[in-house]
This record gives structure tokens, C-alpha cells and sequence, in this order.
């Protein structure tokens, strides 16, 4: 037969309020920057071996967002820009048309550092 000891229930309590209170404060404390990969190339086709993978632009992830825009002639890739902005400014999701055939594709994310790697 087991006997409940008062002191036990106690210590149970109370480890379940400074569990409480860690989690408390770790909500409270803020998110490190959005690291983003900052990369531009001309030549796409090297699979950017170009890049500067080692770079980071570092940002408030409340207010900004990792980027990739890719720039297309007649529908072939020419050059890819990855980079972190506002998101006021990064026009996410926008494929944008202009004359004698350009045209660019943004895309933008912030799930997770360098998410914009393989955008």
C-alpha cells in the first residue's frame, strides 16, 4: 500500500508552477532576426555556385520577409536575386510582366532561416 506523503503533493505543485513559469517566460522573450539568404547571379545554370551562402541580412520576422525573385527573357531564367525585405515592399506571390519579354517572379517566405535558399 502506497501512503501519499503531504510533501510529495507539494513538490508536485510546485514543479508544475515553475514549469509553467518557463514556458511563461520563454513565450515572452522575442524571436531571434529572420536570417535570409543573400545571393544574386547571372548565371542560374551553376546552380549558384556563385553565391555567398555564408551571408545573412538580418531583419524583424514581425516585418520582414526572406525574397527570391527570378528574372525570365521569353520565358527563360536569366538571373535569380535572393535577398530579405520589408513586406510592405516585396510584392510576394507577383509575377510581373514588362515589354520585349522580361519578366520577374517573386516569391517570399518565413518559415525558417534561409528558407529562401530553394525558392
Amino acid at each position: 500500500m502506497m501512503h501519499c506523503n503531504p510533501t510529495d503533493s507539494k513538490m508536485l505543485f510546485m514543479d508544475q508552477v515553475l514549469l509553467l513559469a518557463i514556458c511563461v517566460f520563454l513565450h515572452l522573450i522575442p524571436a531571434g532576426a529572420l536570417r535570409c539568404r543573400f545571393c544574386y547571379t547571372k548565371s542560374p545554370t551553376k546552380e549558384q555556385k556563385d553565391c555567398k551562402s555564408t551571408l545573412s541580412c538580418d531583419i524583424n520576422p514581425e516585418s520582414g520577409t526572406c525574397i527570391s525573385i527570378r528574372g525570365y527573357q521569353d520565358g527563360e531564367l536569366q538571373w535569380i536575386d535572393q535577398d530579405c525585405r520589408r513586406k510592405s515592399s516585396a510584392l510576394c506571390g507577383i509575377t510581373a510582366h514588362y515589354v520585349k519579354g522580361m519578366s520577374t517572379e517573386t516569391k517570399c517566405c518565413e518559415d525558417n532561416d534561409f528558407c529562401n535558399q530553394y525558392l
